[in-house]
Formats: structure tokens, sequence, C-alpha cells
């Protein structure tokens, strides 16, 4: 904005002209601190401002003129989360809430989150006596607007590599899960594409979305993986704290070459926050599976069949930059081989942690728990089998466009026939471009 940089000064100076005196406005040290502050952020030195007050609150941890003073800095500086955090505690306290509002609406709007950006903006201007401030509001809301109906796409590109240990192990299946049969160890390279269209906003939103994904091995060609996944999904806002949802996805993937598998799904769901921060989500999947013969498996097919999952999903926004995520779901496959047929109970447990928005850290482990329903051929009993697996993501945003992602995940498969047991790990570094 043109006249944002002369609006900061002219609005600095008639928050400390007209906010509400403290007893600290009478100690001549924190007089002479506020000026130093206020001066370089005058001088748009916000690294200098923002050590002040930083010194400055930690002494009057509860004066809110110095919370919004270092929430403006913390945002000019692009710590956008801790900028947050102090901003709506200001806010919380009505001190000044126009301009506290006003600059919470800035930070979001630089997270990106433009809806919660013009609603803050939208408080602002209800309680704003200030012309220039109200200004400032609505050329920040325009410039969202026109960026919303530019923007009903997203497109993601992501490019890396991988060291497998285990490299036959199928993730989603139980084909060529046996140590004894592979073992086999090798480095390969991914690209994945992913791409968002927005059909409609409202009263349904609607979106249209393509995935590509492509393994290219060094030695071992004949695990080279492609896959595609078409998807369709609608979510319609009941209220506030109910949001139904539903989705159709279109799964197909090639294996060495060969035509490997062909998945459709149906998934509705219902999320609900009962109590703040803590959503809840119900999920139910149906999915239509079909696979087909290769060289590496000639009764590959005998897999096919339907697949039932029912789940709970909750979350816990602890702080807007740590939540933990808890699911449990219960699944029923019905193979056209009896001994291909499980029921299953996962249960998993996540945690995503962001320092100053900066800093992307993620973990999760897995606990699933596989029981079959035919005899073993080979070993004449039924198959049991329990995974955990186990994950760590670290992510760095180089810049609004691009990413680097390096990750490690274990897996371990225990099985009452030894010939299923199996221990994989793998170790990825990953670039992505987001437009």
């Amino acid at each position: 904005m043109k006249k944002y940089r002369a609006f900061l000064v002219v609005s600095v100076i008639a928050v400390l002209a007209f906010s509400s005196i403290s007893s600290a406005d009478f100690n001549a040290a924190y007089e002479v601190d506020l000026a130093r502050g206020v001066s370089r952020m005058n001088n748009s030195d916000y690294a200098a401002a923002l050590t002040i007050f930083r010194e400055m609150h930690s002494s009057y941890p509860d004066d809110p003129k110095i919370m919004l003073m270092l929430g403006i800095c913390l945002s000019r500086n692009g710590m956008y989360q801790e900028a947050a955090e102090v901003l709506k505690q200001t806010a919380e306290r009505q001190y000044d809430p126009a301009r506290s509002y006003y600059e919470l609406g800035v930070v979001e709007y630089k997270m990106g989150n433009f809806a919660a950006s013009r609603e803050y903006f939208a408080r602002s201007g209800q309680m704003s006596r200030d012309a220039s401030l109200t200004s400032s509001a609505d050329a920040f809301v325009a410039d969202i607007d026109r960026v919303s109906k530019k923007r009903r796409y997203a497109l993601a590109l992501t490019t890396g590599v991988q060291y497998d240990t285990n490299v036959p192990l199928l993730a989603s299946d139980d084909a060529f899960t046996s140590d004894q049969e592979s073992n086999k160890s090798d480095l390969r390279a991914i690209l994945a594409l992913r791409g968002d269209l927005t059909i409609l906003t409202s009263p349904v939103k609607i979106t249209a979305g393509y995935g590509f994904y492509q393994s290219i091995h060094t030695r071992l060609a004949d695990f080279n993986v492609q896959n595609h996944e078409v998807q369709f999904r609608a979510e319609y806002p009941v209220t506030e704290k109910v949001l139904l949802e539903a989705a159709y996805l279109f799964d197909y993937t090639f294996l060495g070459g060969d035509d490997y598998s062909r998945i459709h799904t149906v998934a509705p769901a219902a999320k609900i926050e009962l109590l703040k921060h803590m959503p809840t989500r119900f999920v139910y999947a149906y999915a239509e599976k079909t696979f087909f013969d290769l060289d590496l498996s000639e009764t590959n097919d005998e897999r096919s069949g339907s697949t039932n999952t029912y789940g709970i999903e909750q979350t816990v926004f602890v702080s807007r930059n740590l939540s933990f995520a808890l699911a449990y779901y219960y699944d029923t496959h019905n193979a056209r081989e009896d001994f291909f047929s499980y029921n299953g109970n996962r249960f998993s447990l996540g945690m995503n942690y962001s320092h100053d928005n900066q800093w992307l850290f993620a973990a999760r482990f897995e606990y699933y728990d596989k029981g079959y329903s035919g005899r073993s051929d080979f070993a004449d009993k039924r198959r049991d089998d329990i995974t955990r697996t186990f994950g760590l993501s670290l992510t760095k945003p180089l810049s609004p466009v691009f990413s680097v992602n390096i990750n490690q995940t274990f897996v371990v498969n225990s099985s009452n026939i030894s010939f299923y047991a199996y221990d994989r790990s793998v170790t990825g570094i990953f670039l992505t471009a987001r437009f």
C-alpha cells in the first residue's frame, strides 16, 4: 500500500497520544525507552524497536500499550505467529481495539489467512474513528478480493530423493512384504504434482484436484511407481461449529510400468467444534479396490474387494504454534480370496509445531493391528499383523513460493507368521514450489 508507511508513523503517534494512561507512564525510564522504541519504528528500524519493546514487555508484562507496540514490531519483522498471540491479548483487553484488530488483520493477511484477515479488518472498521486506519483496512480488503478472484487454483510441484532400506514394500497393501523375498535397498528420485481448482465457493464450496506421483529407482526399475489421483470435494458449513464434507477419489497406480491397482473411494465426513480450539471430525469411507496380476505377483488380483472405514479424528490446538491430532479408525476389507480379508484397528497420534512461521516440525506415530480371516496355506493359521510407524518431518520455508523438507520414517511390522515380518526405513529430502 502506498500510504501504509506514512499511516504507520501517524497512527503510532496517535496511539501514544490518546491511549489511556497507566501507572507506568509516570516512570521516567519507561518514558525514555518508549520514546526510543517509537523513534526506531518511525525510522522503519523495526529490528531495533523489537529489541526495545521485548525488554519493556519483560519489565511491564501487563502494559497493553507495550503489548501493542511489541505486536506491531513482531509483525513488521515477519514473526507473524508470535505477533498474533500478542495482538490478541491487546484486543481481548479492549486496548485500542480498532488498532489491535487492524494489526491482527495485517498479520493474517501476511500469512495468507484471508478469511480471518477480512474478519479482523471488519471489526476494526466497526470500532475505528480514524479515517486513515479505515482507508488502509479497506485497501487490504480490496486486495484480498482481487487475490481471491484470481487465485481459484493452487499448484504445488515437489521433487526430491529418498533412500529406502526395503524398496519392494508397498505401504498400502500386503504384496512383497517379506524380508525372505526381498529386503532390497535403493535410492529413488521422486516427482510429485498437485493441483486444485475451486469451482464454487458459496453456499457449498466445491473443489476439484489432480495428483501425479512418479518414483524412479537407481537400480530396481521393476518397483518404479506411477500414481494418478483425481478427486472432487464439497464442504457445507451448517453453522460456525458444524461443517459437512463429502469427497470422491479415483486412484490408478502402475508398478514397473504395469497396471497395479484401480480404486474408487466415496468419503463423507462431519466436523464439529463443541469446545473452542478442539474440532472433532467423524469420517466414513467406502473404497472399491481392483488389483491386477503382474509379473511380480501373479496372485495380486486375489486382494481385490471392498473396504469400509469408520473413524474419529480429534485435533487440539494448544496455541497458534502447537497442535496435536489423535485418531482412531476401524476398517474391514472383504477380498476375493479370504486370506486377504481382514479387520483392522488403527490408532494415530500426531504433533505439529511452528517456530515463528520459519520452521515447521511434525511428528507422527501409528499403531495398526490387522487380523486376517483366512488361513495361510503354508502356515495353517490365521495371520495377525501389528504395524508400527514412526515419522518425523522438518520443513523450512525459503520464500513465499519455495520450501525444503527433510523427513524420516520407520516402519516395524511384526506378524505371527514370520514370512510377513519386516522392518523398513525411508529417508527423504524434498524441494516444493507452490503457485
